[in-house]
């Protein structure tokens, strides 16, 4: 049998995990040829990042990138390519441990009182390891770690200094809960409850492990149904119990940050567990709250409106910028994606919380996979720009890709040679290797970005067709720019016209600033942090200073600190003849919204970076390159606007528009990315992963398991004859 030629269109995480499953699985060489056709003169997607040699060799990110615990298949992918990558001893950045480092501890922002105040959060360090074997918990499972934590919260060990003022101050209305609740804890609670602050913390994990396992008898009556009036009554009392241990809470809420913080947690756990139960999430799966917009179903479910703009549920909304077009007053994300994101990052995280990259993302994700996936055998085509796809006159495959090749290769270059070095380490730069290409000093002269959607430098089309230069697909790249290259697919199938209508998304701001100073001399008290909720639109940002022993600047030219801001950009009507002067105006725009954001709220950050004619921001004497006429042009500012590389949000109702990998509607084509139906259904890494392995297990039936595809529904796809 003839080998089958596999085109992957893209070169982001979902594409490089489809080209990964496909070439682990044993003797796959002797059924397929794959080439993946990227754009310009790298591979990443939104991860890719580059090398600036005029700057030190600085690493030039999409924006801030952080890998959570919970990310099990896109760990074991990185895992599994650095064992087979073997780099010799004494390399820099040998083993998947040198790569990711884990990291505990992030602040969140309150606006309080007129004032910004910072909310500290380390989480445990567990003995689990990202990338290991095991599915993630169940709806069931989630609700009792919900309702232990709560309990552990609020009656021991933790939280000590708000548990005193809590019970201190409301004693009296904490004992008027007792009598509502189950029996056994009415006996129990009557005798110990009032004297709780007396009891020694051993007692105190006694009394909470005890009202745990009977909450779990609730819960598992809960989950058995209307079938068990007994059930039914006790789900009652459990509702009823935490009703009231949150107004009991109420009038302790204000004046003390640690009782409030946890007060607010607690009534975002009450209405979280109250709704999980009432719209049947643990028969139904996430996907039974999809359609709901989660501030409005937490606010149905009795949260108030403080909890509504608290800082952890207005954290998961800035971590996905999920605001439409934009717009900061219009948030939305699906109940499902956001409870069941959130549950994963508190509950199902290995080891750390989360894991910050070493070098930049390029640098440690993707020159990586594009060392081993060259090795295993696979093709690349870099500077090819995928217009269209055109399906076949019966509308069951696709007969043709559009492609616009960028550029030529000089005579004598037989392939495309991307990578750099930069002190050992191979590194994508953030230009083209202009010596490689045909016209390369006129291109690099030009100023011209190639990458760029609007990019008016000469390309040439060519076609590949079906049974001559390719015979399957993987089509990768993001949902954004499919509107346009699906034009075709969306005449066939109204399913993508749907998809594409529905799925939106969103552009983004990323910033870098490098700084004269350490963070710790500019006022920063606090360990080195991922910050979040802050000031809007640059509402992220993170202490990236670390990174500095992988940049390659001159001694006497050294920065001190690194720090990395994002967030989401207002989207704006796109001229029909848009071209560089508007994509000029986008990134004008983002140097005018950090140049204000850093001399409003720059000194909230780093309070000795404050000038003297301005207290509230940072003085850019700070700035590296200072002396420049605009030091702040000197930072790496970025604004992702090309339809491929927007965010891709989760708005209510609009996971159910999302295509699986394996049903396309085109019998020779399947998809990659995080905008596929995938458990988790919301843009990032793992998510893409997960869509990229669904691709090659509806290709080939590898792998035959992907992690976290536990739930229930449809698996993620089935191999084809």
């Amino acid at each position: 049998m003839a080998k089958k030629r596999l085109a992957i269109l893209g070169a982001g995480v979902g594409s490089m995990s489809a080209a990964w499953a496909i070439t682990s699985r044993p003797n796959w060489q002797d059924d397929y040829e794959i080439t993946v056709y990227t754009l310009g003169w790298r591979i990443g997607g939104k991860g890719a990042s580059g090398r600036n040699p005029d700057f030190g060799d600085r690493i030039e990110e999409h924006g801030l990138h952080i890998w959570m615990g919970f990310y099990n298949n896109s760990f074991k992918m990185m895992q599994d390519c650095y064992a087979e990558m073997g780099r010799p001893e004494g390399s820099p950045i040998r083993e998947w441990t040198d790569a990711f480092r884990p990291h505990s501890y992030s602040v969140l922002y309150e606006f309080v009182e007129g004032h910004w105040r910072q909310w500290p959060i380390e989480m445990p360090i567990n003995s689990g390891v990202p990338g290991s074997p095991g599915d993630l918990p169940s709806p069931v499972d989630y609700l009792e770690m919900l309702i232990e934590w709560m309990l552990e919260s609020i009656i021991g060990p933790t939280h000590e200094a708000a548990l005193q003022a809590l019970f201190e101050r409301a004693a009296g209305d904490v004992e008027k809960i007792v009598p509502s609740f189950l029996g056994r804890v009415e006996r129990y609670c009557e005798e110990r409850l009032r004297h709780l602050i007396d009891i020694d913390a051993a007692r105190r994990r006694a009394f909470a492990a005890w009202l745990v396992a009977d909450l779990h008898e609730a819960v598992e009556l809960a989950q058995a149904g209307a079938a068990h009036a007994n059930g039914s009554r006790i789900t009652e009392n459990l509702l009823a119990f935490l009703d009231r241990l949150r107004v009991a809470a109420t009038p302790v809420m204000a004046g003390h940050d640690a009782t409030r913080r946890l007060w607010l947690l607690m009534d975002l756990g009450v209405a979280i567990i109250k709704g999980m139960i009432a719209d049947d999430v643990l028969h139904k799966g996430f996907e039974a709250i999809e359609d709901y917009e989660f501030r409005a179903w937490i606010a149905g479910h009795g949260a108030s409106r403080e909890t509504l703009a608290s800082a952890p549920v207005r954290s998961l909304y800035d971590l996905c910028f999920a605001y439409v077009d934009g717009n900061l007053d219009k948030p939305n994300m699906a109940a499902g994606t956001f409870v069941r994101t959130a549950l994963l990052m508190a509950f199902a995280y290995k080891g750390a919380f989360m894991y910050r990259m070493t070098a930049g993302m390029g640098d440690i994700v993707f020159a990586p996979l594009y060392e081993v996936l060259r090795k295993r055998g696979v093709k690349f085509e870099f500077f090819q720009r995928v217009t269209a796809l055109t399906p076949s006159a019966d509308g069951t495959a696709i007969d043709e890709i559009h492609i616009n090749r960028q550029v030529r290769l000089k005579a004598g270059v037989t392939a495309y040679d991307p990578l750099v070095d930069v002190k050992g380490l191979p590194c994508w730069p953030s230009a083209p290797r202009f010596e490689q290409i045909e016209n390369g000093e006129a291109l690099k002269a030009s100023g011209e970005n190639i990458e760029n959607y609007w990019c008016p430098w000469p390309s040439e089309p060519r076609v590949l067709s079906r049974g001559r230069d390719f015979d399957e697909i993987v089509l990768g790249i993001s949902v954004g720019a499919l509107g346009e290259i699906g034009a075709a697919l969306k005449e066939h199938d109204p399913r993508w016209k749907a998809m594409c209508e529905n799925v939106a998304t969103v552009e983004t701001m990323g910033v870098q600033i490098w700084l004269r100073k350490t963070l710790a001399e500019l006022g920063w008290q606090l360990p080195p942090a991922v910050a979040g909720t802050f000031a809007e639109p640059l509402d992220t940002w993170a202490d990236m200073s670390d990174l500095l022993e992988r940049e390659n600047w001159p001694a006497d030219h050294m920065p001190q600190a690194i720090v990395y801001l994002c967030g989401p950009m207002r989207q704006m009507p796109i001229p029909p003849d848009a071209g560089p002067p508007w994509v000029q105006s986008r990134h004008l725009q983002v140097i005018h919204t950090t140049r204000t954001w850093l001399q409003s709220h720059g000194a909230t950050c780093w309070p000795h970076a404050a000038s003297a004619h301005n207290p509230s921001g940072l003085d850019f004497e700070y700035l590296h390159d200072h002396t420049r006429e605009d030091s702040l042009a000197a930072q790496y500012l970025r604004a992702n606007i090309d339809p491929a590389e927007r965010y891709v949000l989760s708005v209510a109702g609009s996971s159910k528009h999302r295509l699986r990998s394996g049903d396309s509607g085109f019998s020779n084509m399947v998809l990659a990315g995080d905008w596929v139906w995938t458990p988790i259904n919301a843009g990032c890494v793992e998510a893409a992963a997960m869509g990229g392995l669904a691709a090659a297990q509806a290709l080939c039936g590898w792998p035959q398991h992907i992690s976290g595809w536990n739930e229930s529904g449809p698996k993620p796809g089935s191999p084809r004859s």
